[in-house]
């Protein structure tokens, strides 16, 4: 199993990381803007520090790398993008929004643009990206985060539609929330045993979402587990409010 995981040094990069490094058949490359922690380094996989995926010379070296990593189906798994804190949209700077554009969906976009050659010249590959399911749902005070998500559900649709003659399959993952250390600080501690964990969500890529047929492409894909917090509280009830 050949993984390049973009965002290693996010929350749930570490988990998918970690459950990476607990499997004797992973060849990895694990791409961050900062560095990994020496304690979280695996010995068997590759690390590229001091990346931003939105400078094209510097994506120029990732493509360099990828070529002289390997040489048969790789999977990039897409981890990058910036945390969301409950705010209203009048209070939501253009600035917010345009960070949460190029957190989430520029950097995949560039992160495919360069992959997608080297994957066609070894015969193929799969990209996964992260959605939300605030895309379908649009929940209020989330208009910038829901907007990119919405926006990198689009693109890997298109990945999947443009790439596909040359094996190259893309999926997304629309998820709940996760119980990172970020989400332990905001949301409200009750709900937080009902949600999923990071390392509940890295088992679920690496055992079903890597694996899944070629044929199996340009797809939103949901993670749903049930809890009595979110299904009989309000939406205000269940994350506190930005407003002030």
């Amino acid at each position: 199993m050949n993984i390049v995981l973009v965002g290693g040094n996010s929350d749930i990069g570490r988990a998918i990381s970690v459950e990476l490094s607990s499997r004797d058949d992973v060849r990895a490359l694990i791409v961050s803007r900062s560095s990994v922690p020496s304690e979280m380094r695996c010995k068997r996989f590759m690390y590229m520090d001091g990346v931003d995926l939105l400078i094209d010379a510097q994506m120029s070296r990732f493509t360099a790398t990828l070529k002289d990593s390997f040489d048969s189906r790789f999977t990039v798994i897409h981890c990058v993008g910036d945390f969301w804190i409950h705010r209203p949209l009048d209070q939501s700077a253009i600035s917010v929004a345009r960070a949460h554009i190029e957190s989430h969906y520029l950097t995949l976009y560039n992160v495919a643009r360069h992959a997608a050659p080297v994957m066609i010249s070894v015969g193929g590959g799969s990209f996964v990206g992260f959605s939300c399911n605030s895309v379908t749902k649009n929940y209020p005070e989330m208009a910038p985060f829901t907007s990119a998500k919405a926006a990198v559900e689009t693109l890997i649709k298109c990945i999947a539609n443009e790439y596909s003659e040359f094996g190259i399959q893309a999926n997304a993952l629309a998820l709940p929330t996760i119980r990172t250390e970020k989400v332990g600080m905001y949301k409200i501690p009750d709900n937080q045993m009902q949600y999923i964990t990071s390392h509940e969500l890295a088992q679920i890529i690496l055992e079903q979402i890597v694996s899944l047929s070629p044929l199996i492409s340009g797809n939103v894909i949901s993670l749903f587990k049930f809890s009595k917090a979110f299904y009989h509280k309000s939406y205000f009830e269940r994350n506190p409010s930005g407003r002030v």
